[in-house]
Formats: C-alpha cells, sequence, structure tokens
C-alpha cells in the first residue's frame, strides 16, 4: 500500500505543475498579446510610411513631370523658332543664289559685246565711251556676282549652323518626351497595377546630376537663340547686300545702254554663208539626237537580256551538291552574257561617239554664232545684235524684285 504521505506529495506535485504549467501559458499570452499589439503598431507605423512615402514620391514625379514638360514646351518653341528662321533663311540663300545666277546673262552679254567690238577696223578700233562702259559694267557685274556667291556661302554656312542647333534640339526633345513617358507611366502605377517586381535594376552610375540635366537644356536653348539672333543678323546685311548689288548692277547696265545709243551706226555685212553653215550644223545635231534616241532603245533592250542572264546564272549557283555542275546551260548561258555585254560595251561606245559628235557640232555652232555676231559688227556697233538685245533685257524687272520684309 502506499503511503498518504507519498501520496499527498504526489498530489502537491501535481498541483504545482499544473500551476507552473497555467502560469507559463499565461505569460506565453501575455507576450504573445505585447507581440500582437506591437506588431499592428509596426504594421500600421509602416503602412501609414509607405503611403506618406508613396504620396511623397508621387508629388515628386509630377513636379518632374511639370518640369520636364516646361523645358519640352521651350525647346518646342525654340525648335519653331530655328525652323521658321531656317525657312526664311532658305528662302534668302535661293534669292540670293537667283541673283547671282542671272548675273550670268548680262555678265555674258556684256563680254560678247566686248568680244564683238574687237572686231572693229580701222580708226572704230579706238577706246571710245562705250568700250570704257562696258569694261566698267563687266567689271560691275562680276564684282557683284562673286559678292553674291560669296554671301550665299555665309549664308549656307548659318543654315548648317541652326541645323546643327535643330538637331540638338530635336534630340534633347527626345529625350525628354522620353523620359516624360516613363515618368508618366510611373505617376499611373500603383499598388494594384499588374507586373510589378521585386527586382531592383537601378543603375549606379548616372550620365549626369541634375544641375548637369538643367544645364544642357539651358545650353541648347541659349545656343538656338544664339544662332537665330545671328541668322537674323545675317539676313538683315544680306538684304542690304542684295539690294546693293542690284542697284548697281541696273545702274551700270543703263548707264552702257545709252552710251550704246550714241555711238550706233547702222551696216551690215555678207554672212551667208556662215547662216548656211550653221543651218547645216543645226541640222546635223537634228540627225545625231535621232541616232542617240535610236540607239537607246537596243542598249535598253541588251541590258534587260544582260539582267535576264545573269539572274538565271546567280539562281543556278543555288543547285545543290552534285546537281551544281558547269553543264551546256551554264555554258550557253555565260556565252550569251558575254555576248550580251561585248554588244552592250559597242552599243554604249557608239552613244559616247555620238555625244561627243552631238557635242562637238553643238560646239561649232556657237562659235558660227559668235563668227556671225563678229561678222554684224565689223565698223559700228550692230543695233540688233548688241543694243536691241540688250533692250531686251530689262534688268531692273530681273534684279529689282520686291523683297520681302525683314523679320
Amino acid at each position: 500500500m502506499l503511503c498518504p504521505a507519498k501520496v499527498e506529495e504526489a498530489v502537491l506535485r501535481w498541483h504545482s505543475h499544473n500551476a507552473a504549467r497555467c502560469e507559463a501559458a499565461g505569460g506565453a499570452q501575455r507576450a504573445a498579446d505585447a507581440a500582437n499589439a506591437e506588431a499592428g503598431r509596426v504594421g500600421r507605423l509602416c503602412v501609414q510610411r509607405a503611403l506618406s512615402t508613396e504620396r511623397l514620391s508621387d508629388l515628386n514625379l509630377r513636379e518632374r513631370v511639370d518640369e520636364v514638360r516646361f523645358q519640352h514646351s521651350q525647346l518646342d518653341l525654340s525648335k519653331r523658332k530655328l525652323e521658321g528662321e531656317l525657312a526664311t533663311l532658305a528662302e534668302l540663300i535661293e534669292r540670293v543664289q537667283i541673283a547671282a545666277e542671272k548675273c550670268h546673262e548680262p555678265l555674258q552679254l556684256s563680254r560678247d559685246c566686248l568680244k564683238i567690238r574687237e572686231g572693229r577696223e580701222g580708226s572704230e578700233k579706238a577706246a571710245d565711251p562705250v568700250t570704257r562702259s562696258l569694261v566698267l559694267e563687266e567689271g560691275k557685274i562680276s564684282s557683284a556676282q562673286s559678292n553674291l556667291r560669296r554671301l550665299q556661302r555665309d549664308l549656307i554656312e548659318q543654315q548648317r549652323l541652326l541645323r546643327i542647333a535643330v538637331y540638338q534640339v530635336n534630340k534633347d526633345t527626345s529625350g525628354k518626351e522620353a523620359a516624360l513617358s516613363i515618368d508618366k507611366r510611373c505617376l499611373q502605377l500603383s499598388v494594384n497595377s499588374e507586373n510589378l517586381t521585386d527586382k531592383l535594376s537601378l543603375s549606379t552610375n548616372k550620365s549626369s546630376t541634375e544641375d548637369q540635366w538643367a544645364w544642357h537644356t539651358e545650353q541648347n536653348l541659349s545656343q538656338a537663340d544664339n544662332q537665330v539672333k545671328r541668322s537674323r543678323e545675317m539676313r538683315s546685311r544680306a538684304e542690304i547686300l542684295l539690294r546693293a548689288a542690284c542697284e548697281d548692277i541696273c545702274k551700270v547696265f543703263q548707264r552702257t545702254n545709252d552710251a550704246f545709243e550714241k555711238r550706233i551706226f547702222e551696216t551690215k555685212q555678207s554672212k551667208q554663208k556662215l547662216e548656211h553653215e550653221l543651218a547645216q550644223t543645226t541640222q546635223k545635231i537634228i540627225e545625231v539626237k535621232s541616232i542617240l534616241v535610236e540607239l537607246e532603245q537596243p542598249i535598253v533592250v541588251n541590258k534587260e537580256h544582260m539582267r535576264l542572264a545573269v539572274t538565271r546564272l546567280n539562281e543556278r549557283e543555288l543547285r545543290p551538291g552534285i546537281e551544281k555542275c558547269s553543264d551546256q546551260a551554264e555554258r550557253q548561258l555565260k556565252k550569251e552574257l558575254s555576248q550580251l555585254q561585248s554588244d552592250c560595251d559597242r552599243l554604249e561606245k557608239q552613244h559616247q561617239n555620238s555625244v561627243a559628235s552631238l557635242q562637238a557640232l553643238q560646239r561649232t555652232c556657237q562659235l558660227l554664232t559668235q563668227e556671225l555676231e563678229l561678222k554684224a559688227l565689223s565698223l559700228m556697233l550692230d543695233e540688233v545684235r548688241c543694243l536691241t538685245h540688250r533692250a531686251s533685257l530689262n534688268v531692273h524687272t530681273i534684279f529689282m524684285p520686291q523683297h520681302p520684309k525683314i523679320q
């Protein structure tokens, strides 16, 4: 039988054990409650902080979007100014080029008149007011043409600088548009958005600082404004130079015409033979041109057949393995290609000979025309060849168009 004392001791230990377990459970529960409370507090704090930082990030992104959008608008305005200036400058360059080209006709006419007057004989060969006026006219027009071409080169260089500025602005604008699109997309993202990622791919090597970023656009805008300003100043000077050159040409041309009117005497020389040769040369030119037209068709046909033969040979190179052999068909194609090449070379050579003949005939025609001009002015100026032609060339209409206002 068990001892009552031991039984009582066992019961006490059992109660003590149960009490200890309950106390431990209570302690664990109280610790859990404290941990739960702290976890809830930390969780709420982190959520609030996450929402706060998200709002701050959204605010910074919106500020950045506004800043980029503003700079984009400034770049767009600068681009429109540059493009407008480029268009205006291109129009001025074209006008200067046309004016320089228009100098050729009166310049050539002055030289032709000087050359014609060299055919005078006897006392008429002496230098007279007409010759002096023609020499002055040639020098003035030649100088004006050189100045206009030099001006055109300067304007073209300025056009190149404007295009560089446009390129830089466009490049900066493209970067701004890309950055704006990315930041707008970032603003549209939320915690509920799809395709969110946990992997951070942040580059540590940034291409620029914020100050460098702002300076870059400011520099592009400043350079664009400087180029526009410089271009407008150049256009202002160019308009003055262009108008002055045109006025000088008109004045000197009119003075020469006045001198011609004082010195005109009617005379004619026999030029029937030269006119006959000129007519025959002109007819030969027509015949050679006809031959050139006739040669073009066989050249085209031969080249088409050559392309066919080359294509066939190329296609047969695609045959696989043992099939890629040199057979009769390939030999015939190569022979055909060689023959076509030979014929084409002959036709091209004949065409070149005909072209050379045509050019020789055209040069001959020009020489005959010049000879007729010399014959027409032996003792005095030919009224039809010089003054009438000069009178038909209205330099005031050519060189004094309405000039647009300088912008």
